[in-house]
């Protein structure tokens, strides 16, 4: 006749099981942080880049509320350059550190006038062409009557 088997007691399974049990939570969690840092990241990078553009946007409409304000556009101490962007005074934007405005005239020496106004915030440009058409007697700044803009 043969033995019995052996009955071996099982004490210690119990923390095998806990320490398996804590194992694949410690792993989860670590994953799950992993994902929310990677979120908590890419959502501020995504807010500065949203800063910048309503800055450069908000840039722009400073250029063409300066533009209308302007009563010599086209003449000889005209507000833009004819060639070459010449910037504006500084807008004070408070979200962007500085926001540069610079306009030039593209097209036309008298009415309508073509004019280019770009704005850079924090690294983002955005262009806009604005028509300029002069009013009638000169003592008021133009009329700008239309506004494209793009954002690169």
């Amino acid at each position: 006749m043969s033995e019995p088997p052996v009955v071996r007691g099982e004490r210690g399974s119990t923390l095998i099981m806990a320490l398996g049990a804590v194992t694949f939570i410690a792993i989860t969690f670590s994953a799950i942080l992993g994902y929310q840092t990677t979120g908590l990241r890419a959502q501020t990078v995504l807010a500065d880049k949203r800063d910048a553009e309503a800055a450069a946007d908000a840039g722009l409409d400073f250029g063409v509320a300066q533009l209308q304000a302007d009563p010599s556009i086209g003449t000889t101490g005209m507000l833009c350059g004819t060639t070459t962007p010449v910037p504006l005074e500084p807008w004070p934007d408070p979200v962007a550190d500085d926001v540069v405005v610079r306009c030039h005239t593209e097209s036309g020496a008298s009415s309508p006038r073509d004019v280019v106004l770009e704005a850079e915030a924090d690294g983002f440009t955005a262009t806009a062409y604005v028509t300029v058409y002069d009013p009638p007697d000169r003592t008021a700044g133009p009329s700008v009557v239309s506004i494209s803009k793009w954002e690169r």
